[in-house]
């Protein structure tokens, strides 16, 4: 978190995932035909639920081993889906968004059930 002017700005470096994309991501096949953009929508999504649950690192939620909550979950995709990309490769995907684009994304940690969950329905 930096402070710029009268406010703070919370952020994340998000880096080059074609760099590490096996390594950054659950699979090597994609349900977009790019596995590293693939990859780096779901450590996005990852730093902005631990951007929203912790800006301040020194004040903001973590369990006793330090963990915050999206790291909890990393990796952990929960229940998927099966597809099939216009090679006839196999991936998987939990998650459809606009226009019907698939992704893969990591669960997060959902505290009244006290484990790694898919969906937060809030009242």
């Amino acid at each position: 978190m930096d402070n710029l002017g009268s406010g703070a700005v919370i952020y994340s470096f998000v880096g080059h995932h074609g760099q590490c994309a096996e390594g950054c991501g659950a699979q090597s096949t994609s349900p977009n035909g790019n596995p590293a953009i693939d990859a780096t929508v779901s450590t996005i999504a990852h730093e902005i639920a631990e951007a929203a649950s912790d800006p301040d690192a020194s004040s903001g939620w973590m369990d006793d081993g330090g963990e915050e909550n999206a790291d909890k979950c990393s990796y952990d995709v929960g229940p998927t889906k099966t597809g099939r990309d216009n090679s006839g490769n196999e991936y998987l995907y939990n998650l459809v968004g606009m226009k019907g684009m698939r992704f893969l994304v990591q669960q997060n940690w959902d505290w009244e059930k006290n484990q790694c969950a898919s969906q937060r329905k809030y009242h």
